[in-house]
């Protein structure tokens, strides 16, 4: 648990730090996204981490998406190649909504920074989904935490 609270704190959330000041970017997104759905090595090892990133994925939709996008951008797409998931190019920037320069369809009314989304799904806001992910990781370190009555590491 200490190799994950560690990687937790040293990578996941200044990657998403990273990501939440350049919210339009699809470069911080993968990044983010690459970082969170990998921290399930972590918490896996020595195991091989596939089951328990198959049980993140149904107890954490967030995980799931973060996952996805993680592995699409990684290994082009996410899934098998004769049905892939998601292709990295399902990944797109939403412009924000100011005349002339947000896209109807796309651009959320009202916003003013714009974000990154998929384009199969354009309700996901890659950030928020990030956000909720790590979130997820954090909650699994706080419950193994309790669970084996340890102060926690590092604050």
């Amino acid at each position: 648990m200490e190799d994950l609270e560690l990687y937790l704190v040293d990578i996941v959330d200044p990657t998403f730090k990273d990501f939440e000041e350049h919210p339009t970017s699809r470069r911080h997104a993968f990044l983010a996204c690459v970082v969170t759905c990998h921290a399930v090595d972590y918490l896996a090892y020595p195991n091989d981490p596939r089951s328990l990133r198959q049980q993140f994925e149904h107890q954490s939709e967030a995980f799931k998406i973060v996952n996805d996008v993680g592995h699409a951008f990684k290994h082009v797409v996410q899934g098998r190649p004769s049905a892939p998931r998601m292709m990295q190019s399902d990944v797109i920037e939403r412009p924000p909504f100011y005349w002339g320069i947000g896209v109807w369809g796309l651009s959320r009314w009202g916003d003013e920074v714009g974000g990154v989304t998929l384009d199969s799904d354009r309700t996901v806001d890659l950030l928020e989904t990030v956000r909720t992910a790590v979130a997820f990781l954090w909650s699994k370190v706080e419950a193994s935490r309790r669970q084996l009555d340890e102060p926690p590491l590092i604050g």
